[in-house]
């Protein structure tokens, strides 16, 4: 019986040190931007997290709120008549896995890129294009410890008869 209690209460001291290494989990940096393509990427540092057990692998989200506005363009990079596909906004997410170094810290970045679901120019040579996209209500959440933190919306758009990207 002895050798019982004993033994449990060693699981609960492992229990309760591993809830306190996450209790101290916090995010140092957090930033977001969007490249010229469209694309929004998060950068951040964030320390406290211990192993990250049991998988040795911290979880993270980028979420956000999308639109986007598509544009057919034909082989000669012009616009052709005809109204742009805006989509009207949209949940999106990008996953992502991280293995924290020695001391608990993880430095690293997700990319969430727009979505232009179903949208279709048809036949080439015509091609797809974003030319307008935003992103509202970002945040990054460590689903591991279930830490989260807000960031800044962006926005990005074509000059006239330019494009941001083409699928």
């Amino acid at each position: 019986m002895g050798n019982h209690i004993r033994t449990l209460m060693v699981a609960t001291a492992v229990c309760a040190i591993a809830g306190i290494a996450y209790a101290d989990s916090h995010f140092i940096t957090a930033s977001d931007s969007i490249d010229s393509a469209g694309n929004l990427t998060a950068k951040w540092k964030e320390a406290g997290l211990g192993n990250c057990a049991p998988s040795g692998i911290c979880e993270y989200v980028l979420s956000a709120t999308v639109s986007s506005t598509w544009q057919c363009f034909n082989g000669g990079n012009n616009q052709p008549q005809g109204q742009p596909f805006k989509l009207p906004p949209s949940n999106g997410s990008a996953p992502g896995g991280f293995a924290p170094t020695h001391n608990g810290t993880i430095t690293a970045s997700l990319t969430l890129s727009p979505d232009p679901d179903d949208l279709s120019c048809g036949k080439p040579p015509f091609k797809l294009c974003l030319t307008a996209v935003s992103y509202t209500n970002v945040t990054l959440t460590d689903t591991t410890v279930k830490d989260s933190t807000p960031l800044s919306p962006q926005q990005q758009a074509a000059q006239p008869d330019q494009v941001l990207s083409c699928e």
